[in-house]
Protein backbone atom coordinates (compact mmCIF):
# COMPACT_ATOMS: atom_id res chain seq x y z
CA UNK A 1 0.00 0.00 0.00
CA UNK A 2 1.24 3.29 -1.12
CA UNK A 3 0.92 6.40 0.84
CA UNK A 4 -1.44 7.89 -2.15
CA UNK A 5 -3.80 4.70 -1.04
CA UNK A 6 -3.69 5.78 2.21
CA UNK A 7 -4.76 9.43 1.95
CA UNK A 8 -8.21 10.22 3.38
CA UNK A 9 -7.72 7.03 5.53
CA UNK A 10 -5.40 8.19 8.33
CA UNK A 11 -5.97 6.42 11.56
CA UNK A 12 -6.62 9.65 13.98
CA UNK A 13 -3.24 9.85 15.78
CA UNK A 14 -1.49 10.34 12.95
CA UNK A 15 -1.01 14.19 12.12
CA UNK A 16 0.74 13.96 9.15
CA UNK A 17 1.31 11.74 5.81
CA UNK A 18 3.68 9.10 5.87
CA UNK A 19 6.99 9.91 3.95
CA UNK A 20 6.74 8.10 0.35
CA UNK A 21 9.36 5.29 1.37
CA UNK A 22 7.17 4.21 4.45
CA UNK A 23 6.01 0.47 4.37
CA UNK A 24 4.20 0.15 6.91
CA UNK A 25 0.11 0.05 7.26
CA UNK A 26 -1.36 2.05 9.99
CA UNK A 27 -4.77 1.50 12.03
CA UNK A 28 -6.82 3.33 14.74
CA UNK A 29 -5.87 0.51 16.82
CA UNK A 30 -2.23 1.16 16.71
CA UNK A 31 -0.88 1.30 20.28
CA UNK A 32 2.16 4.11 20.87
CA UNK A 33 5.31 1.44 19.39
CA UNK A 34 3.42 0.46 16.68
CA UNK A 35 3.13 3.80 15.56
CA UNK A 36 6.31 3.88 13.19
CA UNK A 37 6.85 4.47 9.96
CA UNK A 38 9.69 1.84 8.13
CA UNK A 39 10.96 1.90 4.73
CA UNK A 40 11.82 -1.90 2.89
CA UNK A 41 15.19 -3.19 4.55
CA UNK A 42 18.18 -4.33 3.02
CA UNK A 43 20.04 -6.96 4.69
CA UNK A 44 23.77 -7.64 4.09
CA UNK A 45 25.00 -11.05 5.08
CA UNK A 46 28.46 -10.71 6.86
CA UNK A 47 30.59 -13.53 5.71
CA UNK A 48 33.56 -12.90 7.29
CA UNK A 49 31.72 -13.79 10.64
CA UNK A 50 31.63 -17.33 12.58
CA UNK A 51 28.50 -18.45 11.25
CA UNK A 52 25.97 -19.92 13.34
CA UNK A 53 23.69 -23.01 12.83
CA UNK A 54 20.18 -22.26 12.38
CA UNK A 55 18.14 -23.83 14.63
CA UNK A 56 17.07 -28.16 15.15
CA UNK A 57 18.93 -28.47 12.05
CA UNK A 58 22.89 -28.33 12.93
CA UNK A 59 24.19 -29.12 9.23
CA UNK A 60 22.82 -25.24 8.01
CA UNK A 61 24.23 -22.56 9.65
CA UNK A 62 24.12 -18.70 9.04
CA UNK A 63 26.05 -16.02 8.84
CA UNK A 64 25.40 -12.54 11.32
CA UNK A 65 23.52 -10.02 9.24
CA UNK A 66 23.15 -6.35 9.35
CA UNK A 67 19.74 -4.79 8.29
CA UNK A 68 19.11 -1.54 7.32
CA UNK A 69 16.25 0.78 7.04
CA UNK A 70 14.51 4.39 7.33
CA UNK A 71 12.50 4.71 10.27
CA UNK A 72 10.09 7.13 11.61
CA UNK A 73 9.19 6.92 14.66
CA UNK A 74 5.58 8.44 16.32
CA UNK A 75 5.75 12.56 16.41
CA UNK A 76 9.56 12.32 15.32
CA UNK A 77 10.33 15.64 13.15
CA UNK A 78 12.53 13.23 10.41
CA UNK A 79 13.73 10.14 9.57
CA UNK A 80 16.77 8.42 11.06
CA UNK A 81 18.94 5.21 9.43
CA UNK A 82 18.79 2.37 11.56
CA UNK A 83 21.05 -0.40 11.64
CA UNK A 84 21.03 -4.07 13.03
CA UNK A 85 23.27 -6.60 13.54
CA UNK A 86 21.90 -9.84 14.55
CA UNK A 87 23.25 -13.85 14.85
CA UNK A 88 21.43 -16.45 15.53
CA UNK A 89 23.55 -17.17 18.82
CA UNK A 90 23.95 -13.44 20.19
CA UNK A 91 21.62 -10.44 21.33
CA UNK A 92 20.58 -7.92 18.66
CA UNK A 93 22.48 -4.85 18.53
CA UNK A 94 21.47 -1.80 16.95
CA UNK A 95 22.44 1.95 16.38
CA UNK A 96 20.77 4.78 14.81
CA UNK A 97 22.07 7.47 12.21
CA UNK A 98 21.01 10.78 11.20
CA UNK A 99 21.10 11.03 7.23
CA UNK A 100 24.51 12.81 7.52
CA UNK A 101 26.39 10.39 9.85
CA UNK A 102 24.75 7.76 7.29
CA UNK A 103 26.74 9.52 4.35
CA UNK A 104 29.74 9.56 6.28
CA UNK A 105 29.83 6.65 6.96
CA UNK A 106 29.09 5.47 3.86
CA UNK A 107 31.13 7.39 1.74
CA UNK A 108 33.93 6.42 4.42
CA UNK A 109 33.53 2.81 3.48
CA UNK A 110 33.19 3.31 -0.09
CA UNK A 111 36.95 4.69 0.37
CA UNK A 112 37.83 1.91 2.09
CA UNK A 113 36.39 -0.44 0.15
CA UNK A 114 38.38 1.05 -3.07
CA UNK A 115 41.58 0.32 -0.91
CA UNK A 116 40.84 -3.14 -0.25
CA UNK A 117 40.23 -4.00 -3.68
CA UNK A 118 43.30 -1.95 -4.39
CA UNK A 119 41.60 0.54 -6.83
CA UNK A 120 41.92 3.52 -4.55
Amino acid sequence: MTVTDRIGEQPYWQTRSCGPWCEAVHTDEDVFEDRVCCGQSRVVPLTLEPCTPDGSDKAKSRPAVFSVELVQQYEAAAPHISVLRSALDEPIRFTRMSPDEADELGDYLKELAKFARGTA
